[in-house]
C-alpha cells in the first residue's frame, strides 16, 4: 500500500497547488457542493478515479457517471454553474450508453454518462451506478468515485478499440491484486452477465464477460 499512499498524497497536494490542476479542482469543488444539496447520485470515473487512489499521476478531463433518474437534476446544476452540454453528442462506436453527452465548464471537457455501456469482444458490459467509494480530501472536499472493480472491467472492454487502454487496465488489475477487492458485488454482477439487447451483435442475450476477463476476476476474488 505504501506506494499508492505516497502517490495519493502527492496527487492530493497537486490538486490544490499545481497550475495543472487548481482550475479543475475549483470546478470539482463547485460540483460536489451543489450536487450534494440536490442529492444527485454521481461519481467520477476513468483517469481521475485512478488519480485519487494514487494509481496514476495525471488526468486531463472529467468522466462522470450519473444515475439515470438523477440526470435532469444533474443537468440543471451543471448548467447553473456555467457548464454547457452538447445535447447532440454522438457516442463513440463502442459505447451504447442510454445517456451520453459531451460537455464543458470553464474550458474543461466533460463526458457525462448514465449506465455506461460498452459493446466489444462480441459481448456487452453495462455498469449501473450502485456502489460509490468516497474520497475526502483537504478542505472537506468529498468526491464520489466509481469503484475500481468497475473501472477495471470498463478499461478491459475498451482495449478492443483503443489499445492504449491496456496500460490502465494493467494498472487497475495490479491495484486490485495489491489492495484487494473492496466491492465484490461489482464483480459478482458482472460474472452473472447483463440482460440487454444489442443492435451491434443482433441478438438479445444474458451477456457474459470475455473468458480471460472472467478468469482474472475469479482469481482476484479468490485472493481477497
Amino acid at each position: 500500500m505504501k506506494r499508492y499512499d505516497y502517490q495519493r498524497a502527492a496527487n492530493e497536494m497537486s490538486l490544490f497547488t499545481s497550475h495543472k490542476f487548481v482550475d479543475k479542482t475549483a470546478i470539482l469543488k463547485k460540483l460536489c457542493t451543489e450536487l450534494a444539496t440536490k442529492n444527485v447520485r454521481w461519481a467520477v470515473s476513468m483517469s481521475l478515479s485512478l488519480f485519487l487512489r494514487g494509481i496514476h499521476d495525471h488526468f486531463n478531463d472529467f468522466d462522470l457517471l450519473i444515475a439515470p433518474e438523477d440526470v435532469p437534476a444533474f443537468e440543471e446544476v451543471f448548467e447553473s454553474l456555467g457548464g454547457k452540454i452538447n445535447h447532440n453528442t454522438i457516442q463513440k462506436a463502442a459505447f451504447t450508453s442510454p445517456y451520453y453527452k459531451e460537455a464543458e465548464m470553464d474550458g474543461v471537457p466533460f463526458d457525462l454518462i448514465g449506465d455506461i455501456t460498452i459493446e466489444t469482444y462480441g459481448t456487452v458490459y453495462r455498469y449501473e451506478l450502485e456502489e460509490i467509494e468516497w474520497f475526502t480530501l483537504r478542505q472537506d472536499l468529498n468526491i464520489p468515485t466509481c469503484p475500481i472493480e468497475a473501472q477495471y472491467i470498463l478499461y478491459y472492454m475498451m482495449q478492443a478499440w483503443e489499445s492504449r487502454r491496456i496500460f490502465k487496465t494493467n494498472l487497475c488489475e495490479q491495484y486490485l491484486k495489491d489492495v484487494g477487492v473492496k466491492y465484490p458485488e461489482v464483480f459478482k454482477r458482472a460474472l452473472v452477465g447483463t440482460e440487454l439487447y444489442s443492435k451491434k451483435y443482433g441478438r438479445a442475450n444474458n451477456w457474459q464477460l470475455p473468458n480471460e476477463l472472467s478468469n482474472n476476476i475469479l482469481i482476484m476474488m479468490s485472493q481477497s
